[in-house]
């Protein structure tokens, strides 16, 4: 599941249960309907991820870049240890910050530029 909520100029994508295969298109659907290039700072909320593979992490790469092409930054927050162990293993945090909690990820989206 995908829930959206903005607070001010952040909008926060919660990810919810698993982020696989079979659920891939229904993600990208969700982020599609919700016409997210209008904002340039999002935070993603990994804490109710229970679980990610490999296409997940594609997806996410792909929402990542995304973002940075329309000169945004997304910060990932609050992922749980598999989901942190994958994001390790594939060394994403060269590519996009991950913070330990939502509210510090909101503060470092809030303290960049417009």
């Amino acid at each position: 599941m995908v829930i959206f909520e903005e607070q001010g100029d952040v909008l926060v994508v919660s990810l919810v249960g698993e982020m696989t295969i079979s659920r891939i298109s229904l993600f990208k659907d969700k982020i599609d309907a919700y016409n997210i290039d209008q904002f340039h700072k999002i935070a993603v909320n990994l804490e109710k991820l229970s679980f990610i593979d490999s296409s997940g992490l594609g997806t996410l790469v792909l929402l990542i870049k995304e973002v940075k092409s329309n000169y945004g930054t997304v910060v990932l927050a609050s992922p749980q240890n598999q989901v942190n162990k994958l994001l390790d293993m594939v060394k994403i945090n060269k590519y996009v910050e991950i913070k330990p909690t939502m509210e510090e990820a909101i503060q470092f989206l809030q303290s960049q530029g417009a």
